[in-house]
């Protein structure tokens, strides 16, 4: 009989470790999920603070800045987490974005401190998105007061208009196709005085060659053209190149518009790039805004 006990006890206990093992093993599972954020989604932001020339003398800049806007649409408060910063180091003081349910929020400029312990006025965040929550970034033209003039908080909006945001990478070596980087016709029918800003953000970690042209859309034939090198985890922004075309395309039937231009980017890691067009002749009052649906 005791022996039987003995024995009985034996399975009794294991039953009881193996049950205990188990639950500790679902309680685990079951906290690891709730800390995972569930269908989160990690995005590449472009980030920016640039300052341009006088529009209105003595002292009207033209500024340049990027904005993010948020929206969360689920029932729960939802997250924002900034998982990385390019162009140097994170600031210790970043703090992550609370989207309170049903409710809006946008981060510009040094907002929430994600931009680099650097000097870099251009950036790129990687932040991880929660499932529900909504985005979209844009480019901000503003008219702000400047030297020699005293500080004012007069600052007259432009324009803006939408930027791409990224959720994964170009392979070292693919192409990368920007279509209708040109601002329209000029009198002549040609294309209008305009200029390519090209940025590009090698993630790899090795600096990368990228190399970056711009064609004529009639005949491909190649208008202007650059080559650069880019450190690593960095962003990089190429600015200038022409999208003169001229108003012929010689033997060859008309079948695109003869201002229409495309920009390709090639990058020996893997990347990322965008491409703006600028007007060289007015600045960007644009009176027009565009949404797209989500």
């Amino acid at each position: 009989m005791a022996a039987s006990f003995s024995i009985a006890s034996l399975r009794i206990r294991r039953i009881s470790t193996a049950s205990s093992l188990f639950w500790l093993c679902a309680s685990l599972l079951f906290t690891l999920a709730l800390a995972a954020p569930a269908g989160a989604t990690e995005v590449y932001f472009v980030r920016f603070i640039a300052s341009g020339p006088i529009i209105e003398p003595p002292c009207r800049y033209l500024n340049w800045n990027d904005h993010i806007l948020f929206h969360n649409t689920s029932s729960q408060d939802a997250v924002v987490r900034l998982l990385g910063v390019s162009n140097g180091p994170r600031r210790a003081d970043a703090a992550d974005l609370t989207v309170p349910a049903g409710r809006s929020r946008s981060v510009g400029g040094t907002s929430q401190l994600w931009n680099p312990d650097s000097e870099s006025n251009v950036w790129v965040n990687r932040l991880e998105v929660p499932a529900g929550v909504l985005f979209t970034s844009r480019l901000e033209a503003r008219a702000s007061v400047g030297s020699p003039c005293p500080p004012v908080s007069d600052t007259r909006g432009l324009g803006a208009t939408g930027l791409p945001t990224f959720s994964s990478l170009r392979s070292a070596g693919e192409a990368q196709y920007h279509l209708g980087t040109d601002v329209g016709p000029d009198a002549s029918g040609g294309a209008a005085n305009a200029r390519v800003n090209v940025g590009i953000y090698n993630a790899g970690a090795s600096p990368a060659t990228a190399i970056i042209e711009v064609h004529r859309g009639c005949d491909e034939r190649l208008m202007d053209s650059r080559t650069i090198s880019i450190p690593a985890d960095s962003i990089q922004q190429v600015l200038g190149l022409s999208t003169r075309t001229g108003i012929d395309c010689p033997g060859v039937p008309f079948t695109t518009a003869i201002y229409s231009t495309y920009t390709l980017v090639t990058v020996d890691q893997p990347s990322f790039s965008y491409a703006v067009t600028l007007s060289n002749e007015m600045p960007p009052q644009i009176p027009i805004g565009v949404s797209l649906t989500h």
